[in-house]
């Protein structure tokens, strides 16, 4: 794997999806490639020593054997140190699993924060896997907001995973992540390797060029979605419909919104005087044609004329008697 700047970057393989009821819990492996060093670093972010946010647990509830049994039971959605955080909009109750149905394991109260690390879905109900110094518990992901609006990816990537709302796709040339879509210079994080894989969770269009919203062990970040194919298993029919969500949505047109009427095609053109106006000898105005009364268009005239011209920051209908006046949209109206 290539480096780009500081961040240690793994390309992530598919996601192991496994079935518990109604819960879906995703599973990211790091490559063979990796330091032990590394390793021992993403385990240790995983295992939560990366986490500020301190929670209100009832002790009451929450046994040392307890925590232990749900630390091990609920690592199934592993995002290798991944996580946001969300401010409880209410007071709350955690969970030792996502059906939000057992003991509580602990409290919170309304304006905590709390740190997401997994989202899984109880039938259609989204629940949160947060981590707090007792171990990791469910909450309801409702009544709850995004504390920073920086982790919306974050969000948004994990809440598809939980959804099954993505595809896997396999990079079939060296390519470089980015931070946001426009896949500038200055937005490169890290590079991956031809062969190795992503899940994408997000299809958007940049500039009419697609871009991949893929999961990697730091977050959820941009590539291009050029030289990638759709891995084997990789879920076709989620491929054909984000894609084609995207691709299928016209560009709409570019509205002129100029106080000039800017451009005509060649030929023959009419324009109708809102206003009384004054016709110009030259296309600067710099001229006395003002001081002529028959110069002066009155409203309502049809003018002929067969081009537009530009003048500094203004344009100027070329009449067919070789004379000007003004292209403004509030003097003139072109109906031809």
């Amino acid at each position: 794997m290539k480096q780009v700047t500081q961040y240690t970057f793994f390309a992530v393989t598919a996601l192991i999806f496994a079935t518990a009821g109604s819960n879906i819990a995703a599973h990211a492996d790091i490559f063979n490639n990796a330091s032990a060093s590394q390793i021992a670093a993403a385990e240790k972010l995983a295992g939560g020593n990366n986490s500020t946010t301190t929670t209100s647990t009832n002790t009451n509830n929450t046994s040392a054997s307890q925590n232990s049994n749900n630390t091990s039971n609920n690592n199934d959605a592993d995002y290798s140190g991944i996580s946001f955080t969300v401010i409880a909009t209410h007071s709350g109750f955690q969970y030792q699993d996502a059906t939000l149905k057992g003991d509580q394991a602990g409290a919170y109260d309304k304006g905590d924060k709390l740190t997401v690390v997994g989202v899984q879905k109880d039938g259609n109900k989204l629940r949160y896997e947060v981590l707090t110094p007792n171990g990791k518990f469910f909450i309801s992901a409702y009544y709850t907001k995004l504390a920073d609006a920086k982790d919306t990816a974050v969000r948004e990537g994990m809440v598809a995973i939980a959804n099954n709302k993505f595809f896997t796709v396999v990079a079939t040339h060296d390519g470089v992540v980015y931070t946001d879509s426009s896949l500038s210079t200055d937005k490169q994080i890290s590079a991956y390797n031809n062969g190795d894989t992503f899940n994408v969770v997000k299809v958007v269009k940049e500039n009419n060029k697609l871009r991949y919203v893929v999961q990697t062990d730091t977050g959820f970040y941009y590539i291009s979605a050029y030289h990638t194919k759709l891995a084997d298993n990789g879920n076709a029919a989620q491929y054909k419909a984000m894609r084609a969500a995207v691709i299928n949505v016209k560009t709409p047109a570019k509205t002129n919104n100029s106080a000039y009427y800017t451009t005509v095609k060649k030929g023959n053109h009419v324009a109708v005087a809102k206003k009384e106006l004054v016709q110009h000898t030259t296309k600067t105005f710099k001229d006395n044609s003002a001081k002529a009364k028959k110069n002066t268009i009155k409203k309502g005239k049809k003018l002929s004329f067969n081009s537009i011209v530009k003048v500094g920051t203004t344009y100027r209908l070329h009449l067919t008697n070789g004379k000007y006046v003004t292209a403004s949209k509030q003097f003139v109206n072109v109906i031809k």
